[in-house]
């Protein structure tokens, strides 16, 4: 059937349906360029359109146009057995499913599922545009393509849901696949990605993050995986996406995920909440990083106060269990413990944002609080250290020392009396209570000190205190035991301040015993002193001892706990002793020495009449002596009285001996008075034979004779003595001294005559004695005390005058009282020579002026240049010294010209060395040659060798300032305190109280000891400085934060390497801040 219409249009209306049946195939076409073919239905219900195929045959509905346009206003149903194929040929063609629908579902496209049916859209792009929801609702949505974009131009953020609406605990998944069909996966394939991208400055699309899941281990039935968490970092020249967050599990060990965050030794970790870590170790850094690894925990935000930070590793409770908690442990060094690193801990100090050490745990285990450099198990250091234990109300806080878990002592506060008891075992061994007072053996002392025992009494139990020492082969005082007591002389102790001292009869310390009375009833009544030793001054202190004495003092039964004095030690050994010694039989004193003193009279008295009533005998061998001996009374022996008297009133004294032996009497002075008057009163007696003599020997006494003295003086008052011998026989007269006195008063009364002849001679030799010459002494003395000596020889004769040494003494108190006069001529001259002698030593020189109690005056009446003239000519060695050795006055050396001026006048160094120069006026010197400081460390000017601290080690060169604690150290200008205003100085060597310190003047510094050194010769008149190099020198100015600035003077010559100086330091300097 064909129907159609050349210039018009067809139009089949129907009230009722339209059923168009072919065996073959139906077309309708249209010619015409602007024609269409419209199929429109006004039916309201059921179906209006139906274009059917026999499905069973394979029939194909093939609608073919440019542009199909179906429009409806409520649903288009497609129904097709097999597949519906929606194509464009056209390269521009696009299809187009538009609903103008507002209300359920606009556009619906429904695959069977239970039949397995897909929908397939293959296209080049996808493009479903909706201005509401798009729902595809499948079993399973399958997008294949290389790459899907979600756009959105809404002003709100774009979104993608993926929803799970069904009622149960399950939800909605997002998979992504990695397929690799029959090939196995490999280590590292990448199971999904997600990438985000934005614009960045320069209008490009960057990569900003990435989510990256990829297959860290793909071993069959042991897999592992990782998941990495990307972003974006930058050198500052090439940007690249790095992981900053890695999850990785453990294929070998079951329930294990490895987490990395951060990358790079610089990044930042902050966790805003809590933070839990559980199981298993955490590692902060890995090995061999050579940068810091810092943790930073930040637990306040802006401007409110910090929050905890607590570190628990704690005991939990699981399912009513307690579990045992987990230790937490800090751990420096190496992970196998060989590190040789410490953990510290700082805190903030208060005011400022720096961070200061507290506590340290050293690589040996040491811990350490204010030291970096601990040195035992625990060492604390500062300025006021203390330990507290701080325990509530009602406890006992303190320490605990135990040996192998066993507990040795105890160191605790004692609520119950509030004293610091010290217990071992379970016994309190000492307390010290709130006011200082210490008990041993006693919780409740009374005193400073209080010992004692509650034990049974026995010498193993009595409270007991033992001082032990050891021995040593001196028996050195350092070595033995002491109770000392120290009293200071006011109220501050061990105080000595000036006029303080311990008096006459001071008390110094004092040990007493303590008993306790008996009452009427038996009972105790009360403690009372019984005795004590009493140690105190017995004269006033001088400047180097304390005079003191030692009192002993017992109770009797009238004292009422005041003891009475017994005996006393002064302080010159004396004892003095109160009371009544009573010795019942024999006293015998086993020792060697046995001495009976008393303030009163020892008589040894006996009623017995007969001979040897009183008997005093030694028979202990033949070296006993018996011996009665006085060594405090000084009464001279006389008629009837003497510090030792022997007197018999009735009868006579006799001596008896053995005839062998002497009898010596030795004294200061042996008397012997004869009141007899008879010839022969006195007499010794030697009548045994023609070889005895008779000696009178003093070979003690060492009296000069004189009138009516001498060691032996035999001396007649009234009548003359007279010496006579044999005429063949000769008067020797031997002694140190022999003086020849005549009383008569007449010229020549002593007399030495030889008129036999010209050839005698008359001599005074003294060959043996070896006094030297003195004023009153020598081996030969002639002196007048009263008239003059006169020495007179023949015009042509000498007076020869020699010995050891020849001394003049004038005692006369007049001007020229000694006078060496040469007035014979204008040739004559005065001569001191000593040819022969070579000493320079003071007090002892080859010829030396001395005036001990007045002046030396030199002086010349010659107006000449070399009026008075020292020279030393005696070689290169030579000096002139001028020495004070005495004199303390400011000007006790004093060169003086009224007149003129002062020159030293010297090729080398002037040096003047003394501890204090209190005044220099001018100091001239004559012009400087340089080539004289050509060695490193000479120089000249202000040198001062003064040191009052320890004398410390310098180097020749360096730069030292005086420290405040008197010791020469290093200059540095690194710190202010280390010489910016201090005095300097340069070490003239490696003694600053040897070799001084130049504080002003010019000296060649090493080169080892100035730094920056221009060039050879390039130095002249350019500053030098304190140098941040500890002790040097410096051509370049230090420019370091708080360093300071300070001019030390100016170089004069240089050759490339040692520098001559001129030395002045500026006493301005600056801090560069």
């Amino acid at each position: 059937m064909h129907l159609n219409a050349s210039s018009g249009g067809i139009d089949i209306d129907s009230a009722d349906m339209i059923d168009i049946d072919a065996a073959d195939e139906i077309t309708i076409d249209t010619t015409s360029a602007d024609g269409h073919i419209a199929v429109t239905s006004a039916h309201t219900a059921g179906q209006s359109i139906l274009i059917s195929a026999n499905a069973d045959a394979g029939s194909i509905l093939d609608i073919d146009a440019g542009i199909i346009d179906i429009d409806v206003q409520d649903a288009i149903t497609i129904d097709a057995a097999d597949e519906i194929v929606v194509t464009t040929t056209s390269a521009d063609g696009h299809i187009s499913l538009v609903t103008a629908h507002t209300a359920g579902t606009a556009l619906h496209i429904d695959a069977d599922a239970d039949a397995g049916s897909i929908v397939d859209i293959d296209a080049g792009i996808l493009d479903i545009d909706v201005t509401g929801n798009a729902t595809i609702d499948a079993a399973t949505l399958t997008v294949t393509t290389d790459a899907a974009t979600f756009t959105s131009a809404n002003a709100d953020d774009p979104l993608v849901t993926i929803k799970n609406t069904t009622n149960d605990a399950t939800g909605a998944r997002l998979r992504f696949e990695k397929d690799r069909g029959s090939n196995n996966g490999a280590d590292g394939d990448d199971c999904g990605i997600i990438e985000f991208y934005g614009t960045d400055g320069g209008s490009n699309q960057t990569e900003f993050a990435r989510i990256v899941a990829e297959v860290s281990e793909a071993d069959n039935t042991d897999e592992a995986g990782k998941l990495s968490l990307m972003v974006a970092e930058s050198d500052g020249t090439d940007t690249a996406v790095t992981a900053g967050l890695v999850l990785e599990g453990e294929h070998a060990t079951d329930g294990q995920v490895d987490v990395t965050i951060a990358a790079g030794v610089a990044s930042t970790t902050t966790v805003a909440g809590d933070l839990t870590i559980s199981g298993g170790d955490t590692t902060i850094g890995t090995a061999g990083n050579t940068t810091a690894t810092t943790i930073s925990v930040i637990t306040n935000t802006g401007t409110s106060a910090g929050k905890d930070l607590t570190i628990s590793a704690g005991s939990s409770t699981t399912n009513g269990n307690n579990i045992n908690g987990g230790n937490l442990i800090l751990k420096a060094g190496s992970g196998d413990g060989t590190g040789t690193s410490a953990m510290t801990f700082f805190t903030k100090v208060n005011g400022t944002d720096a961070a200061a050490e507290r506590m340290r745990i050293h690589t040996d285990g040491n811990v350490g609080i204010g030291t970096n450099a601990p040195g035992c198990n625990l060492h604390v250091a500062g300025d006021d250290v203390r330990i507290r234990a701080d325990g509530d109300s009602n406890s006992h806080p303190g320490f605990e020392l135990s040996e192998n878990g066993t507990r040795k002592w105890i160191i605790f506060n004692n609520y119950g009396s509030d004293n610091l008891d010290f217990k071992t075992d379970s016994d309190i061994r000492m307390s010290i209570e709130q006011g200082g007072n210490v008990g041993i053996g006693n919780t409740n002392p009374g005193s400073l000190l209080e010992v004692s025992k509650t034990a049974a009494n026995s010498e193993a139990t009595r409270p007991t205190i033992e001082i032990s020492s050891f021995s040593d082969a001196d028996d050195a005082y350092t070595s033995a035991g002491v109770l000392k007591f120290h009293k200071s002389a006011n109220d501050t102790i061990n105080s000595y301040g000036a006029g303080s001292h311990t008096a006459a009869g001071e008390v110094i310390g004092r040990i007493e015993a303590w008993g306790v009375t008996n009452d009427d009833d038996g009972s105790s009544d009360a403690a009372k002193l019984s005795s004590y030793i009493e140690f105190a001054g017995d004269a006033v202190a001088d400047e180097t001892d304390v005079p003191g004495k030692i009192v002993f003092a017992t109770a009797d039964a009238d004292d009422n706990g005041a003891p009475t004095v017994r005996l006393t030690i002064d302080d010159g050994g004396v004892a003095t002793f109160t009371g009544v010694l009573d010795v019942d039989g024999t006293v015998d004193c086993d020792v060697t020495d046995f001495d009976v003193a008393s303030s009163g009279d020892i008589d040894l008295v006996s009623t017995n009449n007969a001979a040897s009533a009183i008997h005093i005998e030694e028979n202990g061998g033949t070296s006993g002596t018996i011996k009665i001996y006085a060594n405090q009374g000084n009464t001279d022996g006389s008629a009837g009285a003497g510090s030792i008297l022997l007197a018999s009133d009735d009868g006579g004294i006799g001596l008896s001996w053995n005839d062998a032996k002497d009898l010596w009497a030795e004294g200061g002075k042996f008397i012997a008075t004869a009141n007899e008057d008879a010839a022969g009163c006195i007499k010794l007696h030697a009548d045994a034979g023609s070889s005895q003599t008779i000696q009178i020997i003093n070979d003690e006494g060492t009296e000069t004779g004189a009138e009516n003295e001498g060691s032996i003086l035999l001396n007649a008052t009234v009548g003359g003595i007279g010496l006579h011998g044999a005429d063949d026989k000769t008067i020797w007269a031997e002694a140190g001294q022999i003086i020849l006195t005549a009383n008569q008063n007449t010229s020549e009364s002593i007399k030495l005559h030889a008129d036999a002849g010209a050839n005698q001679t008359i001599q005074i030799i003294n060959d043996a004695g070896t006094t030297d010459g003195s004023e009153g002494a020598g081996a030969i003395d002639i002196e007048a005390t009263v008239g003059g000596i006169s020495l007179h020889a023949a015009d042509d004769k000498d007076i020869w005058i020699e010995g050891g040494q020849t001394v003049i003494t004038a005692n006369h108190d007049t001007a020229d009282s000694i006078k060496l006069h040469a007035d014979a001529g204008s040739s004559q001259t005065i001569t001191l020579v000593n040819d022969a002698g070579t000493s320079a030593t003071e007090g002892s020189a080859a010829i030396q002026l001395l005036a001990s109690a007045g002046g030396i005056n030199i002086k010349s009446n010659l107006d000449n240049a070399d009026a008075i003239l020292l020279t030393s000519d005696g070689g290169t060695s030579a000096k002139i010294n001028i020495h004070n050795d005495q004199g303390t006055a400011a000007d006790s050396i004093n060169l003086l010209s009224d007149d003129g001026g002062v020159t030293v006048d010297a090729a080398l160094n002037v040096t003047v060395d003394c501890p204090k120069i209190s005044q220099v006026h001018e100091l001239t010197t004559n012009p400087l040659s340089i080539a004289s400081y050509d060695t490193d460390g000479e120089g000249g000017g202000t040198i001062l060798k003064y040191n009052p601290g320890t004398d410390p080690t310098t180097t020749l060169g360096g730069l030292y300032y005086l420290h405040t604690n008197g010791v020469w150290t290093a200059a540095d200008a690194d710190a202010v305190a280390t010489g910016a205003s201090q005095l300097l100085g340069i070490a003239m060597g490696t003694s600053p109280r040897t070799h001084g310190m130049l504080t002003k003047g010019i000296v060649r510094v090493p080169s080892t000891e100035i730094l920056n050194v221009p060039g050879s010769n390039a130095s002249p008149g350019l500053p030098v400085y304190v140098s941040t190099t500890a002790g040097h020198l410096d051509f370049t100015a230090p420019t370091g934060t708080s360093d300071y600035v300070r001019v030390v003077g100016y170089a004069l010559q240089d050759n490339g390497s040692d520098v001559l100086i001129y030395f002045d330091p500026d006493p301005t300097w600056i801090e560069l801040t």
